[in-house]
């Protein structure tokens, strides 16, 4: 099958530079230039070093001009790797423009009417558009979502996130994976804990669920370390999963032999970790629902229910972190 032109917008760290002297595939240029059904036909950032750079690395066209390169080139799929508050401006271009897909990375806005609003013009128009929650194209996160989904540890309970850098940025992996275990919460009570990531506050809360269930976000200062893991409880188990090692653990509930209650097991391997790529996983979910008219394991769906819980998170904690909700050109 003729091979998709791709084009990345922003060549910082997960645009270009993430990986970029090693042989690990960690930004959109080295996924592109790596996957077989992808041509990489051009990079543009307003530093014109960081383009050049990321142009001669991966034998790109360089522009410095966003509107520019999309007036120029045939780009079927466009990758955006800018700040965050550039997203709804870029994406509306590239959705005037007709790309056949839209790559975005997360969150995909500070507003989830406006991230709303961009994935009703790409259905009407018939553009895919893909949010970056990489861990929905991760192997071992999908088989832990099917183990939870078949009752693997029975009714789930409660989940505890540990995270850091902001809820906007690590904070809402953590949530959209709680969205994809319990769905969407009817209450949530929270609390700013610190700004320390840029502007994006670091947010404790709460999250109760139709069901009962209920999930914890709980931020830690990554001035201190980085972290992200968490512990889903079940009815008749738990599971741990750390995700910085990679590491799936389980401890099933059994009857204590001194007492009439139960208690949890000794923590277990829950499977071994399945090497792969998320980025290329990703990008080869994108070029088959492009040439199937699906949508993707990461869609914009998921990343506007994301948003509203955030903005959700954020109005019930302190009111200065409302001005977040805002939009800046690229």
């Amino acid at each position: 099958m003729k091979r998709l032109n791709a084009a990345v917008v922003g060549c910082g760290r997960i645009g270009c530079t993430y990986g970029i002297e090693s042989d690990k595939i960690l930004s959109h240029c080295k996924a592109y230039s790596k996957h077989s059904q992808f041509n990489l036909v051009a990079v543009c950032d307003r530093a014109k070093e960081k383009a050049e750079k990321c142009g001669k690395k991966y034998n790109a066209k360089v522009y410095t001009d966003f509107s520019e390169m999309l007036k120029k080139e045939k780009i079927d799929i466009l990758s955006v790797c800018t700040n965050t508050e550039s997203h709804y401006g870029i994406v509306s271009e590239a959705i005037n423009k007709n790309v056949k897909a839209i790559f975005c990375e997360k969150p995909f806005g500070y507003s989830s009417s406006q991230a709303e609003e961009l994935s009703k013009k790409c259905e009407k128009k018939k553009i895919l558009l893909a949010v970056n929650y990489s861990r929905r194209w991760n192997k071992n996160y999908q088989r832990l979502q099917k183990f939870f989904a078949n009752g693997g540890i029975g009714e789930l309970q409660h989940i505890s996130f540990d995270y850091c850098k902001g809820i906007f940025n690590n904070g809402s992996h953590a949530i959209d994976l709680i969205y994809w275990f319990l769905g969407s919460p009817k209450k949530i009570i929270a609390k700013k804990a610190r700004t320390v990531f840029g502007s994006d506050p670091d947010i404790n809360a709460m999250l109760f669920f139709d069901n009962g269930s209920s999930a914890s976000l709980n931020s830690l200062d990554y001035r201190k370390y980085n972290i992200f893991q968490f512990s889903v409880f079940g009815s008749t188990g738990m599971a741990r999963i750390k995700d910085n090692s990679g590491l799936f653990q389980i401890s099933l509930a059994h009857k204590d032999k001194d007492f009439s209650h139960k208690t949890l097991g000794k923590e277990k391997i829950l499977f071994k970790k399945i090497e792969g790529n998320s980025l290329m996983n990703a990008l080869g979910d994108i070029v088959s629902c492009v040439r199937g008219n699906g949508k993707t394991k990461s869609n914009s769906e998921n990343a506007v229910n994301v948003l509203k819980i955030i903005e959700a998170s954020n109005m019930a904690s302190e009111p200065d972190c409302r001005n977040l909700m805002r939009t800046k050109p690229f």
